[in-house]
Order: structure tokens, then C-alpha cells, then sequence
């Protein structure tokens, strides 16, 4: 099987992202600790760009919420 190198030049690629808030929904089944905990936990995770180096100024970002 052959390899083959694939070269590309990072500051000519636009990257979309998706990012999604985690906000707690009034009247919301579950008690509220969990969800603050949880909203929490999801705030505190590492951004996607971060995670996989991506220049920051070759980002554009859509977003949403989800009310749990």
C-alpha cells in the first residue's frame, strides 16, 4: 500500500466549528445540582480549537443551547 503526505498550509484553511451551552431549563426534571454540576463540568471543558491547535483567527464558530 502506498503512503502518501498530504501538505497543507494552515493560514489558507477556514475551519468551522459547532459549540453548544449547556443552560438549565426552569422547571427542569432533574435536580438542580446536577445540572449546575453538569453546565459546569461543560464550561470547564477544553474548547475543540484548543484541543486541536487551530489558529484562532481561521475560526468561525456556530452555537447553540440546550436547556436540560
Amino acid at each position: 500500500m502506498a503512503a502518501y503526505e498530504l501538505s497543507f498550509d494552515l493560514a489558507a484553511i477556514l475551519f468551522f466549528v459547532g459549540r453548544i451551552s449547556i443552560v438549565p431549563a426552569a422547571g427542569a426534571r432533574w435536580r438542580w445540582i446536577k445540572v449546575k454540576l453538569f453546565a459546569l463540568m461543560d464550561r470547564n471543558a477544553l474548547a475543540a480549537t484548543k484541543f486541536f491547535a487551530i489558529p484562532p483567527n481561521r475560526v468561525i464558530e456556530l452555537g447553540g443551547q440546550i436547556e436540560i
